[in-house]
C-alpha cells in the first residue's frame, strides 16, 4: 500500500529540486584552448542527475565554451603556463551573471540577466588531478616548490639561458688551475715560470635568491 509522503519528505524534495539546477564546483577536461584570449572549451568528467517523469536519470552535459581559465594575475603580473588538450581542473560556477564584467572588464557592473550558479557564468581552474593520476616524483619535493618545463622570467620573448652553476663553477676552475700553471718558452731566458700573481680562488655562483630584469 502507498503511503501518504510526509511534511518532512516533502520539504526534501522540495529542497532538492530547488538546489538541483545550482551549479557551483566540479571537475573537467579540456577539449579545447585558445591561449591568445586564455579561453577553454571544456567538458565535466563527472556525470549530472535529472528527474524525468519521476525517473532519476544520469547524463554528461554539454561542454562549455570560451569560458576563462583562472591563471594568477594581477595588474602587470601574472604567472601562466599552457594547457594541454586532455589535461584537467576544476570549474567554477559565478554566483551572478558575469557577462557585462567579462565584455567591460569595468569594476562596477549591474548584470542584465538574473540567472545565478549558471553554467554560462563559469570560470576554469587548471588544478586538481585525480588520485589515480598524482602529480609524479619529479614534479614536486617536500622542501621546495618544483616548477615543472621551460621557464621564462620577466616576458615570454626572454631568450638567454640561465647558466648552471656546477657546469660554470668546473669550467672556471678548470680554466685558474691552467692559468696557474702556466708556462712558455722564452728565446732569451729559457722556459718561463708560473704567473707571479695566481688566479683567484673560485667561490660559489649557486643563488638563493634570483631577481629577474
Amino acid at each position: 500500500m502507498n503511503q501518504e509522503p510526509t511534511l518532512e519528505r516533502l520539504f526534501l524534495e522540495a529542497a532538492a529540486s530547488a538546489i538541483g539546477p545550482i551549479h557551483t564546483m566540479f571537475p573537467a577536461r579540456v577539449l579545447k584552448y585558445e591561449a591568445t584570449q586564455q579561453k577553454v572549451t571544456v567538458q565535466s568528467v563527472v556525470r549530472f542527475r535529472r528527474m524525468i517523469d519521476g525517473v532519476l536519470e544520469t547524463y554528461l552535459p554539454p561542454p562549455i565554451a570560451n569560458i576563462q581559465v583562472g591563471f594568477l594575475s594581477n595588474g602587470t603580473h601574472s604567472i601562466t603556463f599552457p594547457i594541454e588538450v586532455g589535461s584537467h581542473g576544476i570549474v567554477i560556477c559565478g554566483e551572478r551573471s558575469i557577462d557585462e564584467w567579462r565584455a567591460t572588464g569595468n569594476d562596477d557592473c549591474t548584470p542584465q540577466d538574473p540567472r545565478r550558479f549558471n553554467l554560462s557564468d563559469a570560470m576554469f581552474m587548471p588544478m586538481g588531478r585525480p588520485f589515480s593520476n598524482p602529480i609524479p616524483p619529479t614534479g614536486w619535493d617536500s622542501d621546495a616548490m618544483v616548477l615543472g618545463g621551460e621557464l621564462l622570467l620577466g616576458s615570454s620573448l626572454a631568450v638567454s639561458p640561465i647558466a648552471l652553476e656546477p657546469l660554470l663553477k668546473a669550467f672556471l676552475e678548470s680554466f685558474a688551475l691552467t692559468y696557474s700553471t702556466h708556462v712558455h718558452s722564452d728565446p732569451i731566458s729559457g722556459v718561463t715560470g708560473t704567473p707571479l700573481t695566481p688566479a683567484p680562488s673560485v667561490p660559489d655562483f649557486a643563488a638563493t635568491m634570483v631577481k629577474g630584469i
